[in-house]
């Protein structure tokens, strides 16, 4: 059993502007543990963010290669791609993106309310579930606006596990909050690792929280260190 459910290679991203090109990675390796916490550290611009949208298969690679859960996504359409992405991905945006006419359970359901017919489960039955194990049991007939700030990432966290994914890509899910809540969201990532044999990438600019990981790496203009953990961990004001 491979210990490893994505491995990027020689990735490199470059955007074209009318101007010059922008290269947003450049060269990267990194792989990626089952079962395990990562967090990826980095400056604004440092690639954070389009290394998730490539390993979600949300962007595309310029060039390397990128295999998730043994699919080595070169040879997926867009389409294709898309179906791999909702059988097998969750992703938590940072400013959680529900819908304020949609109360908790209706914004839980969305993502595979197009596919409902199709399902093996129950829709409704299993938004219930992972509300539930995201400690929200009691809200599910709340709009956005009446929850907590802590409360709407426990949401977004839940309509990102809806579709039972093997990875779980989060962007900066604790930045909108005070460190309590933020401290309570990782151990919520923790709990629902143990119960769901998941694997989990942070992406964070908070070195406290980034230390709750199994493994830290750094992005420095598109360029990445190896894991730097113990560095961390060395350092006096952590």
């Amino acid at each position: 059993m491979k210990e490893s459910i994505v491995i990027c290679s020689g990735i490199s991203k470059v955007y074209d502007t009318v101007f010059h090109q922008v290269i947003a990675l450049d060269n990267l390796d990194i792989e990626i543990k089952k079962n395990k916490l990562t967090a990826i550290i980095g400056p604004s611009g440092s690639g954070k963010t389009t290394l998730l949208n490539l390993i979600a298969g949300i962007d595309r690679i310029t060039s390397g290669q990128i295999i998730c859960c043994d699919v080595d996504y070169s040879f997926l359409s867009d389409d294709q791609l898309a179906a791999f992405r909702r059988q097998n991905i969750g992703f938590i945006f940072q400013l959680y993106h529900l819908l304020p006419t949609l109360n908790v359970i209706e914004n839980v359901m969305l993502p595979l309310l197009p596919y409902q017919r199709s399902l093996e489960f129950d829709l409704r039955e299993k938004a219930l579930q992972v509300i539930e194990w995201v400690g929200l049991g009691n809200r599910i007939n709340h709009l956005p606006a009446e929850l907590s700030g802590g409360e709407q990432q426990r949401v977004a966290i839940a309509r990102a596990l809806i579709n039972d994914p093997l990875l779980l890509l989060a962007d900066e899910p604790t930045g909108n909050l005070d460190s309590k809540t933020s401290f309570e969201i990782v151990r919520l990532f923790r709990t629902l690792m143990e119960k769901k044999d998941l694997t989990i990438i942070l992406v964070t600019h908070d070195l406290r929280i980034s230390a709750e990981s199994d493994y830290i790496y750094t992005l420095r203009d598109g360029r990445l260190d190896g894991d730097i953990r113990k560095s961390l961990f060395s350092c006096s004001n952590l």
